[in-house]
């Protein structure tokens, strides 16, 4: 019995046309996904916010040429205090960084800082970032302050006050008029 050969030019436009096929399901759900990915989204940000300036009146996206880490950097507005909320992601121990918002006041005070996702620092030590007996400790700071690092999670908490630092820097820089 004798093997039956396959043309080398038919396997490359077989798989060319697997590709295409599965290329266009990619793009496809993607299309349909992205308005739900956005709104997600947002929802996230409106959540992390809110848990900084709790009944804030307004938010305006301020522009700026920022740190690679900052992500957005708002100005926001309640009734009793106005600052700034800055989206920022930094690199941790894990692939996916860590991504939080942090409050800044007027002043260039830290009001508080969220932890939005830190999903792939180690549990049980990176993890403790999302604490907040952690982040708490940055409440008050200014530019060039730190915070302590969590024993056996340097790098998750070098992490954190990188973009810490990165945020300060934004909300000097939008502060100054960076419209």
């Amino acid at each position: 019995m004798e093997k039956k050969k396959i043309s080398p030019i038919r396997t490359v436009l077989v798989l060319t046309c697997i590709c295409a096929v599965i290329s266009l399901l990619v793009a496809g759900v993607y299309a349909i996904t992205k308005d739900t990915i956005a709104q997600n989204n947002e929802k996230k940000t409106e959540k992390a916010i809110s848990e900084i300036f709790p009944n804030y009146t307004e938010k305006t996206a301020v522009s700026g040429e920022f740190d690679e880490k900052i992500n957005a950097v708002y100005k926001v507005t309640t009734d009793a205090v106005s600052g700034y909320a800055v989206d920022v992601t930094a690199k941790g121990y894990g692939s996916d960084g860590i991504n939080m918002m942090v409050g800044v006041d007027d002043t260039g005070k830290i009001i508080s800082v969220v932890i939005v996702s830190a999903t792939s620092e180690t549990p049980g030590l990176g993890q403790n970032i999302t604490k907040p007996q952690y982040t708490d400790g940055f409440k008050g700071l200014t530019a060039g302050q730190k915070a302590d690092t969590i024993s056996g999670a340097t790098i998750s908490s070098n992490g954190v006050q990188a973009g810490i630092d990165a945020c300060l820097s934004a909300v000097e820089q939008a502060s100054k008029g960076a419209k």
